[in-house]
């Protein structure tokens, strides 16, 4: 009986181990990329690495780099993502050159929070946006 129960509780670690690892290898996982950064290759290498290295942490010094690199790709996504396929309305369109200097600091903030909820609509693995 404790045999059974120990192969019991190894196999429903070894699913949930197995469940939780989250491959961003197929192609249709990388749709998002396609649409939100124009495909761009640098950014998804840095994405496959960082997901190869947060699944084989083995040091000290790994858990660091990963916190560094997640910064830096926190930071790519929030700020190279295309926003011409935002929720928003067109109203920036409207505005004239000068009424855009004006309120040039409000249109960023509003992109940056479209930006904000694409980018948690994503929902990619490891990154939170919404405490930006």
């Amino acid at each position: 009986m404790k045999y059974f129960l120990f192969s019991l509780i190894l196999f429903s670690f070894a699913l949930k181990t197995n469940g939780q690892q989250n491959s961003l290898s197929t192609d249709s996982s990388w749709n998002w990329l396609d649409m939100y950064y124009e495909g761009d290759t640098a950014l998804k290498s840095q994405l496959i690495s960082f997901y190869e290295l947060l699944n084989n942490i083995q040091t000290a010094q790994e858990v660091e780099e990963l916190f560094h690199l997640q910064q830096d790709l926190a930071e790519e996504l929030s700020f190279s993502v295309d926003l011409s396929r935002s929720y928003g309305d067109s109203e920036e369109e409207d505005l004239s050159e000068a009424e855009r200097e004006k309120y040039a600091y409000f249109i960023y903030q509003a992109n940056m929070d479209d930006a904000i909820l694409f980018l948690n609509d994503l929902s990619i693995p490891g990154f939170d946006f919404g405490c930006a």
